[in-house]
């Protein structure tokens, strides 16, 4: 009896996963033999993710993940999410039925935005639902479970100079545009890129210049940040001068006029509005007239601000009143490395109804009222050059000629204009032009802070703490410092308006030269 219920005995044996089998081993228990016998079961699977690998752009991601120990026949389902320190994202699912122990799987997909325009840090993790499986996710080849991602800037400004046949302004249907224009991007100081205008790509969508249409111009690969656009005098330009600008009720189709600001918001903003019209003009109007001067040597420091700043007298205005413009003006000079620096423009208002002179700055430009009987020096225009740390290369010393130009143009006929140039050092000043509280005319200023014997184009304001910009000027550039607020004038340079142009500016290349 004892014999039969041996035989009857069973061992089982489970450790983890695995099942342990003894087959038909004798062995004796109290001197009796019985056989022990194993019997297989149905393994328990793990359900593992092993690894998960990815290859990332600035556009997206390709990822490769490997499942191991899976029941075939099953359904199974991999989220994945990737973390990117740009505020990027980029996640999905993987859904697939195993058809054996091991599954290699793949997934791609696009950031949201993209493409990514700067610096982003990425990571991931890849989770195996049905066992809560994770793995952190490698990049590129790596073992690395991180990757950083330096991405361009994709930011674009554009797009159009046309031929403004009725001089309204405005972009109007038929108007055709200018090929063979050079257009300058700028930061305010240096020329960062240069168009020349041409044909449109096929299927451009902007009308105009539309698909393939003339006069097109475009600067990409641009980063967040504040711009200006330049169309400098050139000979493409004979003949004719800028129309009248910011017309009408929609940007995309009006003349911004040079130089014209921008800012775009983001790395991937794009401004197609920023458009150059021109109308056609007597070739009398055009005149150049270089003048020659020289800076005194002093050494520049970085981080101080130079002050260029223009002044002139008139004569001719009709007791009716005129209008002086002044626009695409820059100045180049030679410091470090070569600089071409967009100044604003500037309109003047000898008015009928003025008794004292004033001067603001107003959406880029500079706006100066004057009575008609004008006065022995008016502000023209002024420029603030932050000096870059840059110019310690050269001892802070601005070599060869430095080059003020620009374009003069009168509402009346027969005006003839003297025009000069300073050219301070400050070591504290300010870009907000109205702060400065220019000076408008060497007397008769509408406001008692005007009521001193300083020159036109000083600035009467004070900086936060109260103390007067004045307090802060050196010597360098044209000034010896002290009283010398304005730095000493350069030569005058003499300019005759023979014909009037109404509102769209007559073009004159006036060139300052300064040796």
């Amino acid at each position: 009896m004892l014999a039969n219920a041996a035989d009857k005995v069973f061992y089982f044996l489970l450790r983890g996963k695995e099942y342990l089998s003894m087959s038909q081993r004798r062995l004796s228990v109290l001197g009796f033999p019985f056989a022990l016998i194993t019997f297989s079961a149905p393994p328990v699977w793990a359900n593992d993710l092993s690894s998960a690998s990815a290859t990332a752009d600035c556009n997206g991601y390709s990822l490769t993940v490997n499942a191991t120990d899976l029941t075939p026949g099953t359904a199974y389902t991999i989220n994945y999410t990737f973390t990117l320190s740009c505020g990027a994202t980029g996640s999905g699912s993987i859904n697939f039925t195993a058809d054996g122990s091991t599954k290699t799987v793949t997934a791609s997909g696009s950031w949201t935005p993209h493409p990514l325009t700067t610096s982003c840090t990425v990571s991931g993790s890849a989770t195996l639902t049905n066992s809560s499986s994770k793995v952190d996710i490698t990049f590129n080849g790596q073992n690395s479970t991180s990757t950083t991602l330096s991405c361009p800037c994709t930011g674009e400004i554009g797009d159009f100079v046309w031929r403004d046949t009725n001089g309204n302004g405005i972009q109007d249907t038929g108007e055709p545009g200018i090929n063979g224009v050079t257009v300058q991007l700028t930061n305010g100081q240096n020329i960062l890129q240069t168009a020349l205008t041409g044909s449109a790509p096929v299927g451009y969508p902007n009308s105009p210049p539309g698909s393939g249409g003339p006069g097109y111009y475009q600067f990409t690969g641009l980063c967040a940040g504040s711009y200006q656009v330049v169309v400098p005098l050139q000979p493409a330009l004979n003949g004719l001068s800028p129309t009248v600008s910011t017309q009408g009720n929609n940007t995309a189709t009006d003349s911004n006029g040079s130089p014209a600001p921008v800012t775009l918001d983001t790395n991937s903003s794009v401004d197609e509005t920023i458009d150059f019209g021109y109308v056609s003009m007597p070739s009398s109007c055009a005149v150049q007239s270089p003048n020659s001067s020289n800076f005194n040597g002093t050494p520049i420091n970085g981080g101080s601000i130079i002050w260029f700043n223009a002044n002139f007298t008139a004569s001719g205005i009709p007791s009716s009143g005129a209008t002086i413009f002044f626009e695409s003006s820059t100045i180049q000079f030679t410091a470090d490395q070569p600089y071409n620096v967009a100044v604003p423009g500037a309109e003047i208002v000898f008015s009928p109804s003025a008794t004292c002179a004033s001067t603001s700055f107003n959406q880029g430009i500079w706006v100066t009222t004057v009575p008609v009987s004008g006065n022995d020096e008016i502000f023209l225009s002024g420029l603030a050059f932050p000096v870059p740390a840059s110019f310690a290369n050269v001892n802070g010393k601005v070599t060869g000629p430095v080059i003020w130009q620009g374009s003069f143009g009168s509402t009346a006929p027969g005006v003839s204009i003297n025009w000069k140039w300073g050219a301070a050092v400050y070591t504290t000043f300010s870009t907000d032009y109205n702060q400065l509280l220019v000076k408008p005319t060497h007397n008769n200023g509408c406001f008692s802070i005007f009521n001193n014997g300083d020159h036109a184009g000083t600035p009467e304001g004070a900086a936060p703490s109260g103390i007067s910009f004045k307090s802060f000027v050196v010597g360098g550039a044209r000034g010896g410092g002290g009283s010398n607020w304005t730095g000493s004038w350069s030569g005058t340079n003499g300019v005759k308006l023979v014909c009037s142009v109404g509102q769209p500016m007559a073009r004159l290349g006036s060139l300052l030269e300064i040796r």
